[in-house]
């Protein structure tokens, strides 16, 4: 049944498709797979159940497996879904601008950094002031040094991937600085 809802599935998308089996023993989706995916004409998630599939029919069908981490779910359903939302996510029209997904998280190999919103001031907690300030230049530089520090402080295993010129990594010193001060005296 497996192989003739595939079938159907694949002449209903012209004949063509490419056929993703979610797979603890898959490779670990990433944003870079993400959008590797999105710019495919069509895909065909397989979703296996407690058990999962014949081998004999992956074989046949899967072009590759894909893992969205080390645990275990009772079948492929949801990470389907997050297969599908990072995937579509990607696409023109879904989100009102590219930049919208351009500055967040993965997308240069490291985390966003801390969001802000209004009130400037909440329970004696204030906004940076350079966000407040106006100045592009020094805002786009805090939003980088504060995605670097939010990287090496809750992923270094991504942080470490990262080729920092010694310049940034001053920069980021002065700043991881700064911002453990004001931690102290917040």
């Amino acid at each position: 049944p497996v192989f003739r809802a595939w079938e159907a599935a694949r002449m209903s998308l012209g004949g063509t498709a490419h056929t993703v089996f979610l797979s603890a023993q898959g490779q670990p989706f990433t944003q870079r797979r993400a959008i590797e995916l999105s710019g495919m004409d069509s895909l065909i998630l397989l979703c296996g159940h407690y058990e999962g599939i014949d081998r004999r029919v992956l074989d046949e069908i899967v072009d590759e497996e894909i893992s969205i981490g080390d645990y275990v779910l009772t079948g492929g359903e949801l990470p389907a879904l997050t297969v599908i939302d990072a995937v579509a996510r990607m696409l023109p029209g879904v989100l009102p601008a590219p930049e919208a997904y351009l500055l967040e998280s993965h997308m240069e190999g490291t985390l966003e950094g801390p969001q802000y919103t209004r009130p400037a001031v909440w329970k004696n907690r204030e906004v940076p002031k350079v966000l407040l300030s106006g100045h592009h230049a020094n805002i786009e530089l805090f939003r980088r040094l504060s995605s670097l520090e939010t990287t090496r402080k809750y992923r270094p295993d991504l942080f470490n991937r990262l080729r920092l010129d010694p310049e940034e990594l001053e920069r980021l010193l002065r700043f991881t600085r700064q911002y453990e001060k004001g931690e102290r005296e917040g």
